[in-house]
């Protein structure tokens, strides 16, 4: 039985969490035949409180006012705009309201009977549950709605200002709760005969998962006089709203393998499993897959005996078929909504308070079912130059079909898209490790381990399509799918730098200004129109990489990892105008002398004029490769015979740092999130610690 407490203070003002968690376990063998165990976990988690508004204080400047005028108390409007709220306003007392604590309780049991009477033969029974309850809350008093005007206006945050605005103050309370189960029917048998190995596995299983949520919100605290309650007195509210919602997925599933090896040298596996899904539409719940697979040790052939430098070769080659779910509960199903939040209002005689229907707000399709994956895998396992080199790799070919996409439909249906069964993924890849023993004697020891990982996805097909006649399947550019293409492409105009004032034809073809985006007619027609929309370039990375090296020497050891994810030739590339632009979409409120921008003075290439707000072409796209120090330790061992005398077993102290520095050409925000300095994404920390680990 352990038990643990955290309390954690944020490196952002106001984001606090604390959590206290217990932990059992026990095991035991009831006879010889029979064991029985369990494991239960229970942990209660607070989050509230408001924490500073990350992407809003990255974009003030050191001239901006942080508190109201001769005082020590925080100004709403720093740069007097009601477009740009103070970053730690809602962390003030009296303003903003916050609750967000999670209880979560997990239990694992299971019971293994070995069949005396059949060697090698097993049962296992395996059942685990989940609950998690979440208490949700926000309240906005009188005191956040604070007027805009003049810095020395103390009557801004008057009394009589304040309490004018309870008509404004509203907040929610939110339970949700989420339950789920797995029951698992485990018989098994394995069995040596000389050099034959049999393993026979079926499996029954079956899952369940429910959610709930339950809110209240509340509006109009006028006819009250006050918000001292907050979130706690929402029926005091004059408006008042109460919603409530339910999901439910189900799932069962059949599975049996069979395994055979001989002399540890060949080995064939064959698998199938049949899986149904409540998800899916009453002619489509069950899916069929299928898996084989086979090995050869190489080593083990007498051909390979005088072979010094090559300790260990296995190949492997298989081919499987799985299933995904790929949508949410209901998904195949209409949906319709009713009252304000979305029905149809209709006032009924003279009254001016209209009654809603039911509107439908979402086609259904009952006949979404499995994507399915084929895949080809075959792959390496080897060991060299007596075990100081392992290398290992694996490559795979895999076309997934039945994908499901928002498939764009005609609008006389009265909707813009459904979720449709059709279309045909390729993906193809790569994943290689090294590791290796570089010295290794009596004091010292150096291990290096290398991992590369590439894949590359295709959209082969997609809705089978040639509405416009030209010989190929149409693309779908409103979902920006694309035959022949990864299907995480970026669609868009390609920026050719920046207008400059010599450009004249381009400016007088276009309507451009000096100092805005130019934008490569793709077309050749002379002018800038839909019809210049390309690819450009693909999310998706071209290939990550680690690199983690161990070096031991006595009783220190260092560590270090280096982590990358690598881009080039249009992979690996997001939007970010945010650190291109100036004005408006870059931040029109920020502190501005970080970004050169244009001028007649200093005609940049790469940087549009500082009035250029965005106009919705340029999408400032900028590679998010990266070579990040990920982690390094320093760690000391001391010798268990000198602290023995102190009742201590073993005694490590360490050094760790996570996140160092990063190299990587991606402005203002981390590359690994693909956050800008606009987003709201809590940014990647940099964290030291100095610890312990201590048996007795």
């Amino acid at each position: 039985m352990s038990t643990s407490y955290t309390d954690n203070q944020g490196i952002i003002i106001g984001d606090d969490f604390s959590r206290f968690t217990m932990m059992a376990k026990i095991s035991t063998d009831i006879t010889d035949w029979l064991e029985v165990g369990a494991d239960a976990s229970y942990s209660y988690s607070d989050y509230s409180g408001a924490g500073a508004e990350y992407n809003r204080a990255v974009l003030l400047g050191p001239y901006d006012v942080m508190y109201r005028k001769g005082t020590d108390l925080l100004e709403r409007f720093p740069l007097g705009s009601n477009e740009f709220e103070n970053p730690l306003w809602k962390d003030q007392s009296g303003t903003y309201d916050n609750l967000d604590t999670r209880r979560t309780f997990r239990i694992n049991a299971h019971a293994v009977v070995k069949l005396p009477w059949v060697k090698g033969l097993s049962y296992r029974f395996n059942y685990s549950a989940y609950m998690n309850v979440n208490d949700g809350a926000e309240f906005y008093h009188e005191g956040y709605y604070a007027p805009l005007g003049a810095y020395d206006d103390d009557s801004r945050y008057s009394a009589e200002t304040v309490y004018s605005k309870l008509g404004s103050t509203n907040g929610y309370y939110q339970n949700t709760r989420a339950n789920s189960w797995v029951v698992d029917n485990i018989l098994n048998y394995k069995n040596t005969f000389g050099k034959h190995t049999i393993d026979l596995t079926a499996v029954a299983t079956r899952d369940s998962k429910f959610d709930r949520w339950d809110k209240m919100e509340g509006r109009d605290y006028v006819a009250n006089g006050n918000t001292n309650l907050g979130y706690n007195g929402l029926q005091y509210a004059t408006t008042q709203k109460t919603t409530t919602g339910i999901t439910r997925r189900r799932n069962a599933g059949y599975f049996a393998r069979a395994s055979y090896s001989f002399d540890d040298a060949y080995y064939l596996t064959a698998s199938y499993r049949r899986d149904g899904a409540s998800v899916f539409g009453a002619d489509n719940k069950w899916g069929n897959f299928y898996a084989f697979g086979g090995a050869w040790r190489v080593t083990h052939e007498k051909f390979m005996e005088k072979v010094r430098f090559l300790n260990d070769l296995k190949l492997k080659l298989s081919w499987g078929r799985n299933g995904n779910q790929g949508i949410d509960p209901y998904g195949t199903l209409s949906e319709a909504v009713i009252g304000p939040g979305g029905g149809i209002a209709y006032p009924f005689g003279n009254s001016t308070v209209p009654s809603f229907g039911i509107k439908q707000n979402s086609l259904g399709n009952s006949g979404l079912g499995w994507e399915t994956t084929n895949s080809w895998n075959f792959g390496f396992e080897s060991a060299w130059l007596n075990n100081r080199l392992f290398v290992n790799m694996d490559v795979y070919l895999s076309r997934t079909t039945d994908q499901i996409f928002n498939r764009t439909i005609p609008s006389m249906t009265g909707f813009d898209s459904m979720k449709s069964t059709m279309g045909e993924v390729a993906n193809r890849g790569v994943e290689f490790s090294i590791h290796s023993v570089n010295i290794e004697n009596k004091d010292w020891r150096w291990d290096t381990n290398l991992t590369f990982w590439l894949n590359r996805n295709e959209l082969v097909h997609l809705y089978g399509e040639d509405l416009d006649g030209d010989g190929r399947e149409d693309d779908d550019l409103g979902n920006n799918l694309f035959i022949g293409h990864s299907i995480h492409s970026i669609y868009g105009y390609k920026v050719a730098g920046i207008v400059q004032k010599d450009d004249t034809e381009y400016i007088q073809a276009n309507g451009a200004t000096p100092g805005n985006p130019k934008y490569v007619d793709v077309d050749g027609n002379g002018t800038i129109g839909v019809e210049d929309r390309t690819i450009l370039g693909t999310s998706d990375p071209r290939f990550k990489m680690s690199l983690s090296n161990t070096l031991s020497w006595k009783n220190f050891e260092l560590y270090f990892m280096l982590t990358g994810t690598f881009g080039g030739n249009g992979y690996y590339v997001s939007e970010n105008a945010p650190a291109f632009l100036a004005g408006g979409g870059g931040g029109a409120y920020s502190n501005n002398m970080y970004i050169p921008y244009w001028t007649e003075e200093r005609p940049s290439n790469k940087y549009p004029a500082a009035n250029f707000s965005g106009d919705g072409r340029f999408k400032g796209l900028q590679s998010r490769a990266f070579v990040r120090l990920q982690d390094i330790t320093l760690s000391y061992t001391f010798n268990s015979a000198k602290i023995k005398n102190f009742g201590i077993n073993n005694l490590r102290v360490f050094f760790t740092g996570k996140n160092l520095f990063t190299i990587t050409g991606w402005e203002n925000g981390d590359p690994e999130l693909g956050n800008t300095i606009l987003s709201s994404t809590y940014p990647i920390s940099t964290n030291l610690s100095l610890g312990a680990n201590i048996s007795f």
